[in-house]
């Protein structure tokens, strides 16, 4: 073992552990290497916190449950250490972050932006025809591989099973286990400030989850967030955090989201250069009502790729209405992988989630987290520790 992963001793069984690439507050990411000799990144749980864990749980399913792409960094293994934390293998990918690639300030050029958009909406239609919001899109969470040819989505720790499609799936024994059985997101704020949806950021106001209004849409509007800075070198509402202690850190932040909730579509900063026929397709994935988007991410493509390939933008007497459909091919590929897994052991099932104590006002946690990179931001609003 490296001495670099002797910091944080782990034994884990089926995989090996070499140099420590990444980490956050309530994770770590290692190179490895499986049993089979495959290299591989593995992302070790360090916090015992039962909502943490319960994330990280999701996104191992969420990992195991999407058909393979080129554009979605691949499920490897998991398992637990020795001492009974949850890791995920994943393919390693050679690359940089999107985040790396582009310059504050700088746009990156109409065609290399569309081109680039493009394959990152490839890269949701897996979890968007699983109805399942991503929910921190952003560069960091974008690689770039291959020699810049291709892109790659990775970190499913915050995802949302939106539709309850996953959740009915446990329950069916479709897929094992019972990770979306609770609700772990009552009152919490989960992304990153500049890229979320107005929606993502009501909602946490909102107690009942049947009543919140998030789902692809609002990774559409993240989406439109990230094509908007490809092609201005800002995104459309920055979010500056000046220096201050942590009183003022929450206060900085709460003015932030009442200014982004208070804020209409017409508020919405003009590009230089932009041609009317793009700027369509770019006002429509930044509607502030979450029906006037796109649907999913593949009716974002459809978008683009109309207008790269002709020129043609959005019309007046477009109808914006759009439903979502389940993918055929993904749900057959859920029937499969739970063949299996009942060969293998049977599904498992944790213990109820333990009852949280009664608190006052809002809690916000703002996390991310990359395979390069892991930053996990958590902030706690009205004296909550």
């Amino acid at each position: 073992m490296n001495a670099n992963a002797e910091t944080d001793p782990v034994l884990l069984t089926g995989a090996r552990l070499g140099v420590l690439i990444g980490e956050g507050v309530f994770a770590r990411v290692y190179e490895g290497w499986l049993d089979s000799g495959e290299r591989v990144a593995v992302k070790v749980l360090r916090s015992k916190e039962y909502a943490v864990e319960r994330r990280f749980l999701r996104e191992i399913q969420v990992s195991r449950a999407l058909p393979k792409s080129r554009h979605v960094v691949g499920y490897r293994s998991h398992g637990r250490t020795a001492d009974g934390r949850p890791w995920l293998a994943m393919e390693y990918v050679d690359g940089f972050t999107l985040g790396a690639a582009i310059n504050p300030g700088e746009p990156v050029g109409e065609e290399r932006a569309c081109r680039l958009m493009l394959q990152i909406c490839q890269s949701f239609g897996g979890l968007h025809r699983l109805g399942i919001a991503h929910r921190d899109i952003k560069p960091e969470n974008i690689m770039i591989a291959e020699g810049g040819r291709v892109v790659k989505l990775l970190d499913f720790g915050l995802v949302s099973d939106a539709q309850g499609l996953l959740r009915l799936f446990e329950q069916e024994r479709i897929l094992p286990g019972n990770e979306f059985a609770d609700d772990i997101d009552h009152g919490v704020l989960a992304g990153t400030p500049e890229y979320m949806a107005p929606e993502q950021i009501s909602d946490a106001h909102v107690g009942d989850p049947a009543e919140h209004r998030l789902d692809t849409t609002g990774d559409v509007f993240s989406l439109g967030v990230l094509f908007y800075q490809l092609l201005s070198g800002h995104t459309p509402y920055p979010f500056v955090l000046v220096e201050g202690d942590e009183s003022s850190h929450k206060a900085q932040l709460m003015a932030y989201f009442d200014h982004r909730l208070a804020a209409t579509d017409r508020a919405l900063p003009e590009i230089d250069g932009v041609k009317p026929a793009l700027w369509s397709v770019l006002v429509k994935a930044l509607r502030s009502d979450p029906k006037l988007r796109q649907g999913d991410s593949s009716a974002l493509y459809d978008d683009i790729a109309r207008y790269f390939t002709s020129g043609e933008g959005i019309g007046d007497d477009v109808d914006f209405s759009s439903t979502l459909a389940t993918d055929l091919k993904v749900v057959e590929h859920l029937l499969v992988e739970h063949a299996r897994a009942v060969q293998l052991q049977a599904p498992r099932r944790l213990p109820p989630p333990r009852p949280a104590p009664e608190q006052s006002g809002l809690k916000m946690a703002l996390l991310g987290v990359g395979v390069a990179v892991s930053v996990w931001l958590l902030v706690l609003l009205a004296g909550l520790f």
